[in-house]
């Protein structure tokens, strides 16, 4: 037995589904700059700004964008005045090919 679908119905269907789980075709991402609040929701299983800083940044050099990477002004300033901007496209290109490299278990000293 064959089922046939309008392709009409499957498109409406496609596009319902991108929308409810807000999924952005990489593409789109270019050019894009996010905070790190964003990206560490996203990207960072919600750790926390600290946690990013340290186990991401910090443990990945090639992460700052003064190395090539995707992250700008990746520990702000003590004013505020410079905030952490995140190249979202170069980070989801990141991630993907370096998620294995992260202890997403470590743990902030106290203090």
């Amino acid at each position: 037995m064959e089922l046939s679908i309008d392709d009409n119905v499957l498109e409406r269907q496609v596009a319902f589904v991108i929308k409810k789980w807000n999924l952005v075709p990489r593409e789109q991402l270019k050019g894009k700059k996010i905070t790190i609040d964003e990206y560490r929701k996203r990207y960072c299983c919600n750790h926390s700004r600290r946690w990013v800083q340290q186990f991401i940044f910090a443990d990945h050099p090639e992460t700052l964008f003064k190395n090539g990477g995707f992250v700008m002004n990746p520990f702000g300033n003590e004013s505020g005045m410079k905030s952490i901007r995140i190249r979202e496209y170069q980070a989801a290109l990141w991630h993907e090919k370096h998620d294995h490299e992260i202890d997403w278990n470590a743990r902030l000293e106290k203090g």
